[in-house]
């Protein structure tokens, strides 16, 4: 597939965010000094950068002058990017896709061994506080088990490496089937599971409390939804792991991070 057309059409209302996806693709940087982590951008802008969590694919970090916004660093492994999930996030903003349950990802730019990324900081993970996108966590949970489940019992086995497509079709119908979930989060669903097969066919849902969010007003986020099996594998150099092993490349990065706000 050609490279993704990287600048939304859509700019972020928070300035700072926006100032972020307007710099220029190439010319970013991340150093440290005396264990104090800088970003620098193209145009000569600073942030000094706070470490909130690290997963097999991402460096998270929120920004001390705007403890607002949160910083993805999404490593190269092996000189090439291997986890595509929030170049696709982009993708469907830039595309002027609007629904209250995606995150607003934009992209930044490239160092030399990462692109990054920017977004507002969600309240993660979730949590029964808020009961209404808890309640629904739940049924996505359970339904995600059942397409995986409809998937392995039509070959007899646990390979979903190249039939994540056929379980993430599996779990959205089920959710549409139970009546819980209600029509934007199905959209929504619908819409990530839609630009993933434009990159690879091996991503499945992963619905764990710490892959989900809620913004100010209570929406349920879907903020990191899609498991790159292939990805981890080649990672890892595991072949033929049970799905039940699998596990987000973001682990807990996002936990106990609280929402400043609703920009958007």
């Amino acid at each position: 597939m050609p490279p993704p057309e990287k600048r939304p059409p859509v700019q972020p209302n928070h300035v700072v965010l926006a100032q972020l996806a307007n710099e220029l693709q190439d010319g970013w940087s991340i150093s440290a000094t005396k264990g104090t982590r800088q970003l620098r951008t193209p145009s000569k802008n600073k942030y000094t950068l706070h470490k909130i969590g690290e997963g097999a694919f991402v460096t998270a970090y929120s920004l001390i002058e705007h403890p607002e916004i949160v910083i993805a660093q999404v490593h190269n492994i092996d000189g090439r990017q291997l986890d595509y999930s929030k170049t696709l996030l982009t993708e469907i903003l830039r595309k002027g896709i609007q629904n209250a349950h995606l995150p607003h990802v934009f992209y930044c730019g490239d160092t030399p061994k990462s692109q990054l990324f920017a977004m507002p900081k969600y309240r993660v993970p979730l949590t029964k506080r808020v009961a209404k996108a808890f309640a629904i966590g739940e049924i996505l949970r359970a339904c995600r088990e059942t397409g995986i489940d409809k998937i392995r019992n039509a070959r007899g086995d646990f390979d979903l490496a190249k039939r994540g497509d056929k379980a993430r079709r599996a779990t959205i119908a089920c959710a549409r089937a139970n009546g819980g979930v209600p029509e934007a989060v199905l959209e929504a669903l619908q819409t990530i599971s839609d630009f993933a097969d434009l990159w690879t066919r091996n991503n499945i849902f992963e619905f764990q409390n710490r892959n989900l969010g809620t913004d100010s007003e209570g929406n349920l986020i879907l903020l990191d939804v899609l498991f790159d099996i292939e990805a981890h594998d080649t990672l890892h150099g595991r072949k033929n792991r049970s799905p039940s092993d699998s596990q987000s490349p973001w682990v807990m990065w996002f936990e106990h991070l609280l929402s400043p706000g609703r920009y958007f």
